[in-house]
Order: C-alpha cells, then structure tokens, then sequence
C-alpha cells in the first residue's frame, strides 16, 4: 500500500505542480501580452505624435512659403511700378505736337494739350504757395484780432510753419526730383 501511496502521491505532486506550472505559463503569457500591447501603444502614440510635427512642420514650411511668394510679388509689384514710373520720365519730354501727320488745325490742339501738361507742377506748386499765404496772413490776422491765449496762438503758428514746411518740400521735391534729366548717365557694373 506504501507504493500505492507513492505512486498517488508522486500523481498528485506532479499533477499539483504541473498545475501550477501551466498557471505560471498563462501568467507571464499574459504579463507578455500586456507589456506588448503596452508597447503596441506607445508605438501608436509615437507615430501619432510624429504624425502631429510633420504636419506642423508642413504648415510652417507653407507659411514660408507663402511669406517667401508674397515677398516676392510685392517685390515684383515695386518693380513693374518702378518702371511704368521710369518709363513716364522717359516719355516726359515728348510733345505731342511733334506728329508729323496732322493738319495744322490739329497740331494748334496739340500744342494746347503740350502746354497744359508742362504747366501742371509750376501751376500747382505756385497755387499751393499761394494757398498757404493765405493762411498764414488769415491766422495772424486771426492771432491779432481774437484774444487768444498765447499756448492757442503759439499753437496756430506752429501748425501754419508746419504747414508751409510740408508744401514747399513737398513742391520743391515733386517738381525737380521727377524731372527727367536730357542726360543719360552711364551705367556702372558692380563687381
């Protein structure tokens, strides 16, 4: 019976510690499982994340290149501008009244529309002139008839040397820094 026993026993033990064995197994099995998916979601994470910068990085690589664009249309705009305003200096000297295939009658109209356009910046730089005369002689005529504090007066003075500052330099600049020079000068390369 002692062998009976020791072969129970023996059954037992071993069933008992393969048991234990298979619940081992199925508890790292699952501690395995847990840690991979555990991994399969910082792995998502991850390219979520690297997903998020390449598309922030996409829409600051457009925004440079739509500030790199718009830079260079302005630029381009300044350019055309620049020219068309070049090209109006080189026409300036042009007189209308210089056509060859007109009738007399039609060169007189011309010659009309040439001394219209030459008196332009002299008429309207004279009349600016005379304009700001006016204001300073109604001011100070204002000045000595109202009985305005000196702070007022000084004031209205001011302004009326501002205004006159503005115009002349404004005239003056206008008039002789956009007229077109009969020279041409030369063109000088750099480099």
């Amino acid at each position: 019976m002692g062998a009976i026993l020791g072969i129970l026993g023996s059954a037992f033990s071993g069933g008992a510690t393969g048991l234990i064995g298979v619940l081992l197994q199925r508890v790292f099995d699952w501690l395995h499982v847990r840690e991979q998916t555990r991994l399969e979601d910082l792995k998502f994470k991850n390219a979520l994340e690297m997903r998020k910068l390449d598309i922030e990085m996409s829409k600051q690589e457009w925004a440079a290149r739509l500030s790199i664009a718009s830079t260079e249309a302005e630029a381009k705009k300044d350019v055309a501008e620049s020219e068309a305003f070049a090209a109006s200096l080189i026409k300036e000297p042009e007189r209308y009244s210089n056509a060859a295939a007109v009738t007399p009658g039609q060169n007189w109209l011309l010659v009309l529309l040439d001394l219209f356009r030459g008196g332009i910046r002299p008429g309207l730089t004279i009349y600016l002139c005379v304009v700001v005369t006016i204001l300073m002689k109604t001011s100070t005529s204002l000045v000595e008839k109202e009985d305005l504090t000196p702070e007022e007066a000084l004031k209205m003075i001011m302004l009326l040397i501002d205004a006159i500052i503005y115009v002349w330099t404004t005239c003056t600049l206008w008039w002789f820094g956009t007229r077109n020079k009969q020279v041409k000068q030369p063109i000088t390369k750099v480099g």
